[in-house]
């Protein structure tokens, strides 16, 4: 026992129960209080939660990352190209931001193999339907977004 009132786990609890303290329970009543044992139990939920979140964060820096990586190798202005385009697409990627999160959480916390299924098939045919949205708004309004931003028409990076 330390100074502190701390033992070690007890078979039924962290803390025995004659270190429970408070004005109102008496020690005969603290000690026949049944602690239940701790199991850890959310390690497991913590980690499907985490798990599919953390590797959803991370698969987008590493798509950009390589996209820098391959453009850097044809020189200036296809990086130049690459740096205004992923701005653009960034833009209409967060727009989208929340169905990813949200998708993760309910895959994760689904009861069932059924449920994780539907909601990912969902999130599925909603993403395929907004990529259409953003390739058509792109390619439609793309050399005005350019423009929005600040590239002339003269340039190489121009369409």
């Amino acid at each position: 026992a330390s100074s502190e009132g701390f033992t070690l786990a007890t078979k039924t609890s962290h803390f025995s129960p004659s270190h429970i303290r408070s004005p109102f329970i008496s020690k005969a009543s603290a000690e026949s209080i049944d602690m239940p044992k701790p199991k850890y139990a959310w390690t497991k939920p913590t980690l499907q939660l985490a798990l599919p979140a953390l590797v959803a964060s991370i698969a987008d820096p590493l798509v950009s990352m390589m996209d820098t990586a391959v453009v850097g190798h044809l020189g200036k202005e296809s990086l130049a190209a690459l740096g205004v385009c992923t701005s653009i697409f960034y833009i209409s990627f967060y727009g989208f931001l929340a169905t990813k999160t949200a998708t993760t959480t309910l895959v994760a916390s689904a009861s069932s193999n059924e449920e994780a299924k539907l909601v990912t098939t969902t999130s599925l045919q909603l993403g395929v339907a907004a990529g259409v949205s953003v390739l058509l708004f792109l390619t439609l309004r793309g050399s005005q977004c350019l423009a929005m931003m600040g590239i002339e028409a003269t340039s190489e990076i121009f369409p």
